[in-house]
């Protein structure tokens, strides 16, 4: 093999797609590779995910489907075996929903062979700091962190997980991940949480924790909570049939055919929609654009609630929460809100009617997900990548622009050839882009284009 000079690739997040790319590129790129890490966190791997220390914070996916790697399915649940991790006092089978701080462990463990190589022989940097500006140079790459670095390299991918919505000005309003969340509020008093997905669904589950008994309202436009997971037999979709470049429509027609098959063989919804998850990206890809505004509009609150599901020993204590009348469904639209000596006045609308109700609140907590339009980003990388024209918003204003490489397009329309994405900051280019099945095999694709992009031998023979 012919010798050639190490290339250098800096990830910008350490959370777990930057974590989950590091080790995929030095497991099989890694004598012809270096790699820093940057995170702004103390620790690499947990981002805000997994870095919750409550034990009945749990994944929403099944031990089996959560190995980091695709070519090695039982990676997780060996993991989990040989470290003698105890979940509800067993040892957790392939079907556990397992807590989500083991899995932070988890992710730390995979980093953390490179981390202690010796320096000689160091293939890894972590840099514990804030990416501020990334630009590109005559000679790749420089990435500016928060503590003054230039970090040149050949190629950046900016792996920064979700850019979560910003509390307001209102002293009463919090997000769900801050460390004052649960804390200093009257556990009799009312709380207002503003989304019903399964951010709210940890909130409540944290909040009624901390001994929290007044009432708990959650509001979204069309009140839909999470679907429940259930056993269901594995459902094969045949690429050839899925109508892809077709309209929203006639995809939809298409999938109610396969659930309502489903149904009459005796079997469930879940698997069907399980079963389009290895297809997602390509109908996305190829959906036409109005088709993709009409789902944004309409189907997109279904699609969330059926797709992303509560494990069942969550959705029972949110049952228990909603039987007992402590947590109040609201399907409405918020109208107003307005500070008060004790907390906020809220007026809001229920979705049918016309009339306008008000509940007053002690703490209102944003758990509408993620940031859509990049303009309004709190992400400094982002706004600087906008600032200095290298990205654009995608045209649905769902994030960045990138194209099917994950590279980043400039506001000029070109692909470039030095930053790219991964994970969720390419839901507009791929959509269903944020579960570690999805991020686990961009990774692999996305790897294997940076090989090539930097024409680098493959290490794959040589790993263990």
């Amino acid at each position: 093999m012919a010798a050639q000079s190490r290339k250098h690739i800096v990830i910008i997040g350490g959370g777990a797609s930057g974590v989950l790319l590091a080790c995929e590129l030095l497991r099989h790129r890694g004598r012809w590779l270096t790699v820093t890490l940057i995170e702004k966190r103390q620790s690499v791997g947990r981002g805000t995910a997994y870095s919750t220390d409550n034990p009945d914070h749990l994944l929403n996916v099944r031990a089996f489907n959560m190995s980091a790697f695709a070519h090695d399915p039982k990676n997780f649940t060996r993991w989990l075996a040989d470290n003698n991790e105890i979940v509800g006092g067993r040892e957790p089978g392939p079907l556990t929903f397992v807590p989500r701080k083991i899995y932070g462990r988890y992710l730390e463990s995979l980093i953390a062979p490179y981390v202690s190589e010796a320096s000689g022989a160091a293939r890894l940097s972590i840099v514990h700091a804030e990416a501020r500006r990334a630009h590109e140079s005559a000679d790749g790459v420089v990435v500016e962190t928060s503590d003054g670095r230039q970090i040149l390299a050949d190629v950046a991918v900016f792996a920064g997980g979700h850019d979560e919505a910003q509390p307001a000005e209102l002293a009463c309003v919090t997000g769900p991940w801050e460390p004052n969340a649960t804390k200093g509020i009257n556990p009799n008093s009312s709380v207002l949480v503003l989304g019903t997905g399964l951010t709210m669904v940890d909130y409540v589950i944290a909040l009624r924790e901390a001994g929290h008994a007044g009432p708990i309202y959650a509001l979204s436009r069309r009140g839909q909570l999470p679907q429940v997971h259930r056993p269901t037999m594995p459902l094969a979709i045949n690429r050839a049939s899925v109508p892809m470049g077709q309209s929203t429509l006639a995809i939809w027609n298409w999938f109610r055919a396969i659930a309502r098959s489903q149904r009459s063989s005796g079997g469930d919804w879940r698997s069907a929609v399980d079963a389009l998850r290895p297809h997602v990206s390509d109908i996305w890809r190829r959906m036409p654009f109005e088709s993709k505004q009409r789902f944004l509009r309409h189907a997109r609150p279904w699609w969330d609630s059926h797709r992303h599901r509560m494990a069942p020993r969550v959705a029972d204590e949110i049952a228990q929460a909603r039987t007992s009348g402590q947590l109040r469904v609201l399907a409405a639209k918020a109208h107003r809100i307005d500070g008060t000596d004790h907390g906020a006045r809220v007026l809001f609308r229920r979705r049918g009617h016309h009339e306008i109700e008000t509940i007053e609140v002690e703490r209102i907590v944003l758990c509408t997900g993620v940031v859509s339009d990049p303009r309004t980003s709190a992400n400094p990388t982002v706004a600087a990548l906008l600032a200095d024209r290298l990205a654009r918003p995608d045209p649905l204003g769902i994030g960045l622009q990138f194209d099917g490489n994950c590279a980043l397009v400039s506001a000029d329309g070109r692909a470039s050839t030095r930053i790219f994405g991964l994970g969720p900051v390419t839901r507009a280019a791929f959509w269903e882009i944020i579960a570690v099945p999805d991020i686990r095999d961009q990774c692999v694709r996305l790897s294997q284009h940076l090989t090539d992009l930097l024409k680098l031998d493959d290490d794959l023979s040589l790993a263990s």
